[in-house]
């Protein structure tokens, strides 16, 4: 984090969405266009079935964020999804349903502790 720091300088995602991370590299609001775009192309392509996407934590933010509407601010609480915590989406008419988020029962019989992710670290 201290070199990124030291090269591109600190910033806040929420403040400058339209900043990009790295020269040439996208924008928190490019990305959040992209996650909708690629959710919305994969209710499309897979109606009344079941499409199963593996991905990191900041496409499950975004697309928490960006398909209950959450409002931008810098005063919100933060989502840290577990790593390989399940989150399930339904499109249904025009609109889609959370139906879970950072579940992570399949985990169970492992350490959660050594799982959860040092939000620190990220």
């Amino acid at each position: 984090m201290e070199d990124y720091d030291a090269k591109y300088g600190r910033f806040n995602v929420i403040a400058e969405p339209s900043r990009p991370f790295a020269p040439g590299a996208e924008s928190w609001a490019d990305v959040m266009a992209r996650v909708r775009k690629c959710m919305e192309e994969l209710a499309a392509q897979h109606i009344g079935k079941t499409a199963v996407v593996v991905t990191h934590s900041g496409f499950v933010i975004a697309t928490v964020l960006g398909l209950l509407a959450v409002q931008s601010s810098t005063d919100r609480a933060t989502l840290d999804p577990w790593y390989t915590s399940i989150t399930s989406w339904r499109r249904g008419n025009k609109r889609w349903s959370l139906e879970c988020f950072n579940d992570t029962a399949h985990l169970d019989n492992l350490s959660n502790q050594m799982l959860a992710p040092d939000p620190t670290t990220i």
